[in-house]
């Protein structure tokens, strides 16, 4: 039961990974909303979805015939399903399940599979749809969802970003890469999003891939260096795309570049030191310091200690937390309201409880419960 509590609750993170890569939306909204704050307004006017000004459409039309193939597919198929089925494609799937049959088959015909992915997230962030959580995850229409299906209210969406426009976002000037490991690494790149059933751009963006067929990273800490390329990609991408990079390298005879303006050693230090508080962390709790100490002593806010603590716990970590114990009566109310609502995330207990317990509270009572 614990490693099966302990791979859905890895589905999830990794889900929401997917998510953020796909954010048309404000990214440091998103991260803050995560973490249990909260951004005034809607506009950070600092990360990439903010800097860049999206064309907005009417989405009535598109939203209703997705929200009825969600409907008339019985809220029992995943994402991929439903495009292909307004899509009108025939595959096995659709053939045994009879979804050719059904109004709704081949209905879309001015939208492309990655247009229609793109406003089917944007649904989602935007409580129209909800997806369940698990290896196969479904698409289900919310309350919401149901009630503008029934409706004659209007919807205004982030017009989807098609590949064209993408392209005349790259300037005049831009690195000069070499156009076949380009095309080898984008090749990579689809094998590994077919495989992970994800788009392509969330494994890395053209930018991503055309760096690296400019600057020809050989190792790891030149790998991270490359735009697009955090820790976790880092760990789980670099390998194999360091492996076509070196090979092609090596057959045409040609030699890494020098990234200008990012400190290699900065960076593979500062990738690499994050384990480090963690073991503080781990320490000071067998110690039975308080939180606020913790904190105090890392220069960390206490949500974060509380962070590491969940994540050690998740990875299989014994610790004994007894002494972090909240009163009794507040933590059954808590644990009541994770009961109902789910522990996957906090904003819904957060309500549910009308905002009389912070989050850091909440994160605690959870990291409690599962110690």
């Amino acid at each position: 039961m614990r490693a099966f509590l302990y791979l859905r609750r890895y589905a999830q993170a990794w889900d929401e990974v997917l998510t953020y890569c796909d954010l048309n939306t404000c990214r440091k909204k998103y991260l803050l909303s995560y973490f249990g704050e909260e951004l005034a307004g809607d506009n950070c006017a600092s990360c990439d979805s903010c800097l860049i000004e999206k064309e907005r459409f009417d989405a009535t039309e598109i939203t209703k015939k997705i929200m009825s193939a969600v409907a008339r597919t019985e809220n029992r198929f995943g994402k991929n399903h439903v495009i292909d089925v307004l899509l009108g494609k025939s595959n096995q799937k659709i053939s045994i399940n009879h979804h050719n049959e059904l109004s709704v088959f081949g209905i879309v015909k001015d939208f492309n599979e990655d247009e229609l992915g793109q406003i089917i997230l944007e649904l989602l962030r935007a409580n129209y749809l909800m997806k369940s959580v698990g290896k196969y995850p479904t698409l289900s229409l919310t309350k919401k969802g149901a009630a503008f299906l029934q409706g004659e209210e209007k919807l205004e969406l982030v017009k989807p970003q098609t590949e064209k426009a993408i392209k005349k976002t790259f300037k005049k000037g831009d690195l000069d890469y070499n156009q076949e490991l380009f095309g080898i690494l984008r090749e990579l790149r689809k094998q590994l999003a077919d495989e992970a059933n994800v788009p392509p751009f969330v494994i890395f963006g053209d930018a991503s891939l055309q760096e690296m067929a400019y600057y020809f990273p050989n190792d790891q800490t030149s790998f991270s260096a490359i735009s697009g390329v955090g820790a976790r990609k880092l760990e789980q991408f670099s390998q194999v795309f360091l492996e076509a990079i070196n090979s092609y390298a090596k057959d045409n005879n040609i030699s890494p570049v020098a990234i200008p303006g990012k400190n290699q050693n900065e960076r593979e230090i500062k990738v690499a030191a994050s384990p480090q508080y963690y073991l503080k962390t781990k320490e000071l709790t067998q110690k039975k310091i308080p939180l606020e100490r913790i904190a105090k002593h890392q220069g960390l806010a206490v949500g974060t200690i509380i962070n590491h603590l969940e994540k050690m716990i998740d990875a299989g970590e014994r610790l004994d937390l007894e002494y972090l114990k909240l009163p009794k009566d507040r933590y059954e109310k808590m644990k009541t309201a994770f009961a109902e609502c789910g522990d996957e995330r906090l904003k819904p207990v957060f309500e549910y409880l009308d905002g009389k317990y912070s989050y850091d509270e909440l994160k605690l009572a959870r990291v409690l419960a599962r110690s």
